[in-house]
């Protein structure tokens, strides 16, 4: 559900209107699901249909036919190892059944992560919608909010969150018209137009602090500090290979 420190994260969503096909919806679990709401804590997330069931595994090996057969969804048979690590029965079944015994560490562990990440995104959405939001128009309100002027140009806006400028396009509209965002003229480019969160947009995102902070406390319930410290650790090491990966492609 909730953490990490607000920031400028990157990831991808849209603004879903009508209901879009598995394939189009799952191509916003790039860039690890992370976006920020003013609690001091993370929200990992992603703008997906309920239904759509993403191939984490596709996307962390830029999307190689070969290794999507390798991970079919996960199917939540958990069982403890000898270790007493929890391990997905059923996704190593698959795996060693399709020969890919040299790899299941690495499977298992993809596997994982799109689970979460899939559990991550129906909270979150669950958890904006409870508030009179979409996931990508609270995104928005928060990273306006974070800014000491309050305001950001629609092109950067649409840069941050990874997705086209039609898109932050109608994003905006929606907060237009809700009354939680204005557009402004841009004074150092007219050629730029500005979004600026309003007085309703600030109270709105005020408001849900409380219930976000009582919701990150439960998803971080039975972590360790030091194991809270390694997830992120590991996830952000995640990342450096996956950009490493698009750079060099």
């Amino acid at each position: 559900m909730y953490f990490i420190p607000p920031g400028d994260g990157r990831s991808m969503t849209k603004e879903w209107k009508t209901k879009k096909s598995p394939n189009k919806t799952c191509r916003t679990h790039r860039a690890m699901f992370i976006s920020y709401l003013p609690t001091g804590g993370m929200i990992a997330s992603n703008s997906v249909e309920a239904t759509c069931q993403p191939t984490i595994v596709s996307v962390l090996t830029m999307g190689k036919p070969d290794i999507r057969l390798h991970a079919p969804p996960t199917h939540g048979d958990l069982t403890v190892d000898r270790s007493g690590y929890l391990y997905d029965a059923a996704m190593r079944r698959a795996v060693l059944e399709t020969g890919g015994e040299g790899s299941v560490e690495v499977f298992e562990a993809l596997a994982a992560l799109r689970l979460a990440a899939k559990r991550i995104h129906d909270a979150m959405e669950r958890f904006a919608e409870g508030h009179g939001l979409s996931e990508s128009r609270l995104r928005v309100l928060t990273r306006l909010c974070h800014r000491p002027s309050r305001q950001l140009p629609l092109g950067a806006l649409a840069e941050g969150m990874d997705v086209t400028p039609r898109t932050m396009t109608d994003i905006i509209d929606v907060l237009e018209r809700d009354g939680l965002v204005k557009r402004v003229p841009d004074p150092a480019d007219r050629r730029s137009v500005q979004a600026v969160i309003t007085e309703a947009g600030l109270e709105r995102i005020n408001a849900m602090r409380r219930d976000a902070m009582t919701k990150q406390a439960a998803v971080a319930e039975g972590f360790t500090g030091d194991q809270l410290v390694q997830l992120r650790h590991l996830c952000l090491l995640l990342v450096r290979n996956l950009s490493s990966d698009q750079e060099g492609s």
